[in-house]
Formats: C-alpha cells, sequence, structure tokens
C-alpha cells in the first residue's frame, strides 16, 4: 500500500472506530440496555455531538503528541476487557 489517500482514509477510519464506534457500542449494548430504547438514549447522543464537535474544533485531542484515550475517545475511559 502506497496510495496516500487511501493510507489516510483507512487512518481516519481506524480513529474513528477507536475514538467513537467501540465506546459508543460499548454504552449501547450494556447491561440493562435491552430495556431502553433509542429515545431514552438522547443524553448520550447529546454527549456523542458534543465530542464530535470538541474533535472538529481540536483534532489534536486524538492526533496531537500528548493525545490520551481520555481526551480522544468518547467515554474517556481505555478499551474494554
Amino acid at each position: 500500500m502506497k496510495d496516500i489517500p487511501t493510507i489516510t482514509e483507512l487512518s481516519v477510519l481506524a480513529l474513528y472506530e477507536q475514538a467513537i464506534t467501540c465506546p459508543y457500542m460499548h454504552q449501547i449494548f450494556e447491561p440493562g440496555a435491552k430495556e431502553m430504547n433509542m429515545l431514552d438514549q438522547s443524553p448520550l447522543h447529546d454527549i456523542l455531538k458534543e465530542h464530535l464537535q470538541k474533535i472538529i474544533d481540536n483534532p489534536d485531542l486524538l492526533l496531537g503528541s500528548d493525545a490520551t484515550y481520555e481526551s480522544g475517545a468518547l467515554n474517556g475511559s481505555g478499551p474494554k476487557q
């Protein structure tokens, strides 16, 4: 793989998956979530929108040399075991 645009796109997808998708899915599918519908998840979606805006305003939250999972991940915590 020597195509820079493809490498860039794959990098962005990997960052999005780790910073947004995995933490979001973990919260949506946590124990007890079956009793909730999507309307009950409104506070989580507000947090998601705020977090995405923070990343748009400051991409260094994900890309900076001092980026951490606390600043970059949606839930501010590391990987779940």
